[in-house]
């Protein structure tokens, strides 16, 4: 995804990190940290990453055709037909209600290692530097980052202040 050249494949790679992800490691965690940092040096792991980009893949086609039939989230179970992900079924894996087939596990293994292969790469540095200073240049984005400088801010006068009265007792 970090090769991104096109203006709509680099929207789709913003759109992924931006609101999907958050769906894998979960909104409070990823809240504000993807923010100030780059995903690389967040709490975004490569696994949380592949693993998102093979919820993505599994049910695809299933959220095309939801969208296509503009259904409502009441409207999904009555207007469309059951439709299963891609990797996954009730004739695979040990769970009660199925699992992962074996080649869902290849492709999240696959994802794995392009992934840390993007995260090493000059491009994918670069890809992920340009989300960061777009997502910073929100709305939400500078509201997070001034929040954090309000508390950076105040955590540095406090530790200041025990300093110096720290220094003021051992006179």
């Amino acid at each position: 995804m970090r090769k991104a050249s096109t203006p709509r494949e680099k929207e789709a790679f913003v759109w992924f990190m931006e609101t999907f992800i958050d769906c894998v490691v979960g909104k409070i965690n990823c809240r504000k940290s993807k923010y100030l940092s780059t995903i690389t040096n967040s709490i975004i792991t490569i696994s949380d990453e592949a693993f998102a980009l093979l919820l993505f893949e599994n049910y695809e086609e299933k959220w095309h055709a939801q969208h296509h039939h503009n259904c409502t989230k009441t409207e999904i179970t009555s207007k469309m037909p059951r439709m299963h992900g891609k990797f996954t079924s009730k004739k695979v894996g040990q769970a009660e209600f199925g699992g992962w087939s074996s080649a869902g596990v290849s492709k999240f293994n696959a994802n794995c290692r392009k992934i840390m292969e993007e995260r090493n790469s000059d491009y994918g540095r670069h890809a992920e530097q340009e989300l960061l200073a777009y997502l910073q240049s929100t709305t939400r984005g500078k509201n997070v980052l001034q929040k954090h400088l309000r508390l950076q801010s105040r955590q540095t006068t406090e530790d200041t202040s025990i300093v110096h009265e720290d220094a003021w007792h051992e006179l």
